[in-house]
């Protein structure tokens, strides 16, 4: 068994930041610094020139303070998505140049008909149900190099920590590709479902609406749970259900008993 968080001593502790690039790409793909493939402790994920600062962008913030020039780089980068729902937290041993080769194979996946596709490793909301998604050796191989994975969360504050097995060390070592199950994606999609709502109808994360994130997400996983209730409803449906749900005031839709009559009301109809 091989543990990579137990070799050496605690100097060697390395701290990262773990970027989604889209979610930021505004900041990310105008900054000198950060979009510069020479700067030193900045990795891209994504080795395609044209997306590689729409993709995972890894970032090496050890001993880093606020003031000094590659903190500001960074914390101007933190500020660019609402709730930093764009920036995770590692902390591993790993130098940074090996624990991007260690996350590259995990930025996209393949199904059973060959085709691949990208996986959101580096978007927060992704992140939260991602170890519910993966199979516990697919976790743990992914998780394997990691002291501490942090994510942000929609309701702001501190960042949360993720469920790291005891059962990672054993998978230490080069990744193989990612092969997902359509259980598995059918999961992912699932998990999606209130993103995908909120962003159809104009609701995802801003920093007009920031103090929202949390409850519109809620409201908005009430709508996908009472959509599905109902079997053979379309799409649209839950479309015009969220459209007409968040037409209301959010006093409204934070009351759980109106929101569910409501939700009950607007299916029947």
């Amino acid at each position: 068994m091989i543990d990579p968080t137990s070799n050496g001593d605690a100097d060697h502790v390395k701290s990262y930041c773990l970027m989604d690039g889209s979610m930021a790409y505004n900041v990310v793909s105008t900054s000198k610094v950060l979009s510069d493939p020479q700067t030193p402790w900045v990795e891209t994920l994504l080795t395609n020139d044209a997306l590689r600062m729409a993709g995972p962008i890894l970032m090496d913030i050890t001993g880093v303070g606020k003031h000094s020039e590659r903190g500001q780089e960074v914390f101007h980068a933190w500020r660019a998505y609402p709730r930093q729902l764009h920036v995770s937290l590692i902390t591993t041993k790993l130098s940074l140049q090996a624990l991007t080769d260690h996350l590259r194979p995990f930025t996209s996946f393949r199904r059973r008909n060959g085709n691949t596709y990208g996986l959101r490793i580096s978007d927060c909301r992704v992140l939260a149900y991602l170890p519910a998604a993966l199979s516990s050796e697919q976790w743990s191989t992914l998780t394997a190099p990691m002291i501490e994975w942090k994510i942000s969360s929609r309701a702001g504050g501190d960042r949360l920590p993720l469920s790291l097995e005891d059962a990672r060390f054993e998978h230490f070592g080069a990744p193989a590709p990612l092969h997902l199950s359509e259980e598995q994606i059918e999961k992912l999609s699932a998990s999606n479902e209130p993103d995908a709502l909120l962003a159809e109808i104009g609701k995802a994360p801003s920093f007009e609406n920031e103090s929202l994130t949390q409850s519109n997400y809620e409201t908005a996983l009430e709508c996908v749970r009472a959509w599905k209730v109902v079997k053979g409803l379309h799409r649209d449906k839950l479309v015009v259900l969220g459209k007409k749900v968040f037409g209301y005031p959010p006093s409204h839709r934070k009351d759980q008993a109106w929101l569910h009559g409501k939700l009950q009301e607007l299916i029947r109809a």
